[in-house]
């Protein structure tokens, strides 16, 4: 049962986080094809960025809708008061305590001793505000108010499930009761994973509190909230600007190269490029040099039948050429270079995906597409770039 109630919360952090992408690019976009602020923008910056501060200012203000938000705590405050392992409700409710904002930062979030009418207007007035704040045209940092809103999320999540579970939650005979702040912990780090599209958040939120016993509930919530917010191949947070702004941005392969997970790469390799025979003699290799800027070169037995014995480098190439620079008797490639076997080599059934996917994980420049021992093509980055190139959809 806990582990549904858990993984629900996870699943809202992930669904919050695809309606503020959907309104941080919709804002983007009506920016970018609003006459009146494209104007403005363009003339004065100064002039619109003092009219959103003065809005924000006056949401904000604590003697204003801002006493409800908890807008007298600091970015530190915030933080703390959400992650704090105490049920706030049943503090609230204890006469023994003395609320004091300098002692207690949670007694900001109960102005009325309800805290989820007070977490619950936070959310919603923070959600329009953060997509407001991102058009500003100024350097600003958005990574801790985004992990305090989904604190924030978590912690309405967890204060509601312990005022339901007043006696906590039974494991066996043993009694655990319900700690709203670990919900909180999780819910931040699922909520800033899922709008960047990151599973950092996870290791911040470990580093944060110290905490190895949320090590796995927060990485668990932090894979579910991308799951779900990457479903719809929506942009995160950052690529969303960086498309915006018109900024180099890789997309989505899925997106751009529909057809990569079903082409196989033989299909669209190119069977040319630079190879050797074995007897190459000098003429041949620095030919072989000349057009080609290759690190590693293919050896074959011949040319005509290119079964592939393995890889030279290029620098041993040219001290090849060195050594046989001013001698009479030209030697052949094999007396003086070592061939070295290729460990990986791909079947050009193997998809355009796969072999982006090796190539990555190898962190090589080239790899050899052979079958039944021929070598078929060689598959370098460039390449890969320019069938990746072939395969695109317009976007």
């Amino acid at each position: 049962m806990s582990k549904c109630v858990q993984t629900f919360d996870w699943l809202l952090c992930g669904a919050v986080s695809c309606v503020y992408l959907f309104c941080h690019r919709w804002i983007l976009l009506f920016i970018k094809t609003n006459k009146i602020l494209i104007k403005v923008l363009s003339t004065e910056k100064a002039l619109y960025s003092a009219m959103v501060v003065f809005l924000l200012a006056s949401v904000t203000f604590p003697l204003s809708a801002g006493q409800y938000m908890a807008s007298k705590l600091t970015i530190k405050q915030l933080l703390s008061s959400l992650l704090d392992s105490r049920q706030w409700t049943s503090q609230s409710h204890n006469a023994s305590v003395v609320l004091q904002p300098n002692l207690c930062p949670w007694s900001e979030w109960i102005p009325s001793g309800n805290p989820y009418l007070t977490l619950g207007f936070f959310l919603f007035m923070k959600l329009w505000m953060l997509v407001l704040a991102c058009t500003l045209p100024l350097p600003a940092g958005y990574f801790m108010p985004v992990f305090i809103y989904g604190a924030a999320i978590g912690r309405l999540f967890g204060e509601g499930l312990a005022f339901v579970s007043l006696n906590g939650v039974y494991l066996g005979q043993d009694r655990n009761p319900i700690n709203p702040g670990g919900y909180a912990l999780a819910g931040a780090a699922a909520f800033s994973g899922a709008v960047t599209h990151t599973l950092s958040p996870a290791l911040l939120a470990l580093e944060l509190t110290g905490q190895s016993t949320h090590a796995a509930p927060i990485l668990l919530a932090t894979l579910v909230a991308n799951a779900l917010a990457r479903s719809g191949q929506r942009p995160s947070f950052y690529d969303a600007l960086s498309i915006s702004k018109k900024l180099p941005h890789l997309p989505s392969l899925l997106k751009v190269c529909p057809r990569l997970f079903s082409v196989p790469i033989g299909k669209v390799l190119d069977p040319g490029g630079p190879v050797l025979e074995r007897t190459a003699g000098p003429t041949e290799i620095q030919q072989v040099l000349n057009t080609c800027s290759q690190t590693q070169i293919p050896v074959v037995d011949t040319l005509d039948s290119r079964i592939l014995l393995g890889s030279i480098n290029r620098s041993d190439l040219q001290t090849f050429l060195c050594h046989n620079h001013n001698k009479v008797l030209k030697k052949q490639l094999v007396d003086m270079c070592s061939i070295r076997p290729v460990s990986v080599q791909l079947s050009p059934d193997t998809t355009v995906q796969e072999a982006h996917g090796v190539l990555s994980v190898l962190c090589g420049e080239s790899l050899f597409v052979t079958e039944r021992g021929r070598l078929s093509g060689v598959v370098t980055w460039p390449e890969m770039k320019r069938m990746m190139a072939d395969l695109a959809d317009d976007l």
